[in-house]
């Protein structure tokens, strides 16, 4: 019970600090442009198919199919996501209840794993608790909104855990197991910029324990459990990755041997002087680092009994500020995937991860002097704040009622100083956990408000709407057929939202066979079946409107579409680069010939074909094709790697027909064409996953070794 105590603590305090989420119906953090119009959808779209029996490993509602595991972001891979996934939905919607407890369970788990790195480096109880609270709930967990990104981050403590623990020789290999499946997990959670700057910080660390010593054996079995564990992931991502553009802030997108412009990482730096930020709310422009004048006075006096957690943090602060420092520079230069990573600013999280580590230890110090000097400087920060407040105030430059969140740092900086000074050691030290939390909830947690902020949830409440056009799209009988959308009309992902099959969507990235085949054409619009185009007025003078919604946005129909699967009898042999010109040759009639980049069967010429889409599911279609001669059944889906094809369950080719849809050669005769997205990548990836737990915990079994959890720090410096 002692040791449950500890973590239940935690627990309850963070969801006291997320109060206005779980304990009330007033406010929510899905209001933000990218966790309701992009987020938001991913999560509907995957668990509408957990509940229908099926993983999605291909979204088919976004720019004619593309891999959705493999873009990472969507969170497939994340185990933290399956529950979520899996909850009961409301009428087939996902609750925005169960929304808001997933946003507060996953900083719990943030502080669980902050609470056992400090007790395992041999802090109080007290302190444990103040530095896994402040981990979980303020500075970057408690603005962050992203939980791709979040989701990340909170298993970075547990990778520093057990990597301190094989440097302190407490069961090396099971350490280093532990170590990997935990910085696996860190990967399998989604988005890729936490995960690598976790792992070149890990490894860094690696780099220097083996100069004093430590067996370089235990970190090369750790980082291979890491790359096992995180292959479920990281396969598929990086095949992915390889055949995608991606837009990163340019006019245009980029491919995977285009690095991403040096002037873009500044776009997402931390601006120096949000350096002010850490001690001071309000001052951050991009990831909010918030933890209080309090808690970074306990930082600073902890420093000298845990240098590694300083020297993380200080270096972690100064590659965050991007362009602005060498630093960055020579990173972003020489190591592999940095320019991939293009916002400096997400090693905010390191540096999180270390000021609270370092509260910790400043919790704990027994040095007079340093306390004097702490309390001394909170002294004077009271004292400035206070001055500034009441000149601004005087003088005009705030008023009463603006944005005077300052002084409660004010306040806060002046309780902390008495109680360095005065207060009673274990008083003080759940004391200044309440500053703390007081102090950080200035920044932490500012949710939008369903009253007050109407303006914010505008595209949240515009979600809830439309029902009546869905529900047109619905009966239309000639099925299955693509949409297009006005994005300003419409800013949320209609296709996962809702259901349906859209073309262009908002996302970060699409298969660069789709993109470089002019894909917003006419002639290629037609043919990839976009039948309707939803908006207020029509985007091309030969639309006609066809439905008009009780909110106004309307429906238009579109002169021409294919229909989803036809056959063809002639096909036309070209490169890869030229085929986006004879896509749009109207000399070329893409109804009876398909253009194809590698050899294909001769095909016989006859004409009376019947082809028809039968069944369709986001890893698999079914197609009857009754022909009249041997022809290719041509299916205006996205040819990607992965998609298999059996005709009357005998194996056979999938062509990349028309520059970016997909082939098959079919004899005479009627037959059965099924198509289905089995991924090798995915699939490899998940035995590798499946190995790397195995050999996680059994490293774990055969280290036998129970001396206890927590060895005492051999040297100062180990922390």
């Amino acid at each position: 019970m002692r040791r449950l105590a500890g973590p239940a603590l935690v627990a309850l305090l963070v969801i006291g600090f997320f109060w206005k989420l779980v304990l009330s119906d007033q406010f929510t953090w899905l209001a933000s442009d990218d966790i309701s119009t992009q987020v938001m959808p991913w999560i509907q779209f995957q668990a509408s198919e957990w509940h229908a029996g099926r993983i999605p490993l291909w979204d088919p509602t976004a720019w004619g199919g593309q891999p959705l595991l493999a873009q990472a972001i969507a969170g497939t891979a994340s185990p933290l996501n399956w529950p979520l996934f899996l909850a009961p939905l409301k009428h087939g919607w996902i609750r925005q209840s169960v929304l808001h407890w997933y946003y507060v369970l996953t900083r719990i788990i943030a502080a669980w794993t902050m609470f056992a790195l400090c007790r395992d480096l041999g802090r109080s109880r007290a302190a444990s608790v103040i530095a896994g609270v402040l981990f979980g709930a303020a500075g970057y967990f408690g603005s962050a909104e992203y939980p791709q990104i979040v989701n990340s981050g909170i298993w970075a403590p547990a990778v520093f855990l057990y990597q301190l623990r094989v440097v302190r020789g407490v069961r090396p290999w099971a350490s280093a197991g532990l170590y990997g499946l935990f910085l696996g997990l860190v990967w399998l959670s989604g988005h890729h910029q936490v995960p690598i700057f976790v792992s070149i910080t890990s490894c860094l660390m690696w780099f220097f324990d083996v100069f004093r010593r430590v067996s370089w054996r235990f970190g090369a079995a750790g980082l291979v459990i890491a790359g096992l564990v995180g292959a479920l992931q990281i396969l598929p991502t990086f095949e992915y990755g390889r055949q995608a553009v991606r837009w990163v802030g340019l006019d245009h997108p980029v491919g995977w041997n285009e690095k991403v412009p040096y002037a873009i990482h500044d776009n997402y730096a931390v601006k120096p002087l949000s350096l002010l930020a850490i001690a001071i709310p309000g001052l951050d422009k991009t990831v909010n680092p918030h933890i209080g004048a309090v808690a970074l006075a306990l930082a600073l006096l902890g420093a000298a009994a845990a240098p590694r957690f300083a020297v993380i943090s200080f270096i972690a602060l100064i590659f965050s500020f991007g362009p602005a420092t060498w630093l960055h520079g020579i990173l972003y230069a020489t190591v592999p995937l940095i320019e991939k990573a293009r916002a400096p600013a997400q090693a905010l999280m390191l540096v999180h991860l270390g000021l609270c580590a370092l509260v910790a230890f400043g919790i704990d110090t027994v040095n007079e002097k340093g306390k004097r000097f702490a309390a001394y400087g909170l002294l004077a920060t009271a004292a400035l704040l206070s001055a500034t407040g009441f000149i601004l105030y005087k003088t005009g430059g705030v008023a009463l009622m603006g944005d005077t969140r300052f002084m409660v740092t004010a306040t806060a900086a002046l309780g902390g100083a008495v109680l360095l000074l005065k207060g009673p050691k274990t008083v003080a030290k759940w004391a200044l956990l309440g500053l703390i939390l007081v102090e950080t909830s200035t920044t932490s947690a500012q949710f939008t408000i369903y009253e007050r902020q109407k303006e914010r949830i505008s595209k949240l409440k515009m979600m809830s709407e439309d029902a009546d056009l869905v529900d047109f799209l619905h009966k239309q009988t000639s099925k299955p057929f693509r949409i297009e959308y006005d994005g300003d009309t419409f800013p949320h992902n209609l296709g996962d939202w809702w259901g349906l099959e859209t073309f262009s969507t908002y996302t970060a990235s699409a298969p660069e066979i789709v993109m470089r085949n002019e894909p917003y054409n006419p002639r290629v619009q037609a043919m990839l079946g976009v039948r309707y185009y939803l908006g207020t007025k029509p985007v091309r003078p030969d639309l006609t409107e066809v439905f008009t919604g009780a909110s106004g946005r309307k429906i238009f129909a579109y002169p021409v579409a294919f229909p989803r699967a036809w056959a063809v009898h002639r096909t036309l042999q070209l490169k890869p680069a030229e085929t986006a010109r004879a896509l749009i040759d109207p000399a070329i009639d893409l109804a009876t010939a398909a253009i194809v980049t590698r050899p294909a069967p001769g095909l016989e010429t006859c004409s009376g074909d019947s082809v028809r889409v039968t069944g369709h599911s986001p890893n698999r279609v079914e197609i009857e094709a009754d022909m009249r001669c041997r022809g290719m059944v041509v299916l205006s889906e996205t040819w990607f790697p992965g998609w298999k094809a059996a005709v009357d369950g005998r194996g056979t080719d999938v062509f990349d027909a028309d520059g970016m849809v997909r082939g098959v050669v079919v004899e005479r005769g009627s037959h059965r064409i099924d198509m289905v997205y089995r991924p090798v990548t995915v699939f490899a990836g998940g035995f590798l996953t499946v190995l790397g737990l195995l050999l996680a915990f059994g490293l774990r079994l055969a280290d036998s070794d129970h001396g206890g959890a927590f060895r005492p720090l051999p040297k100062r410096d180990t922390a």
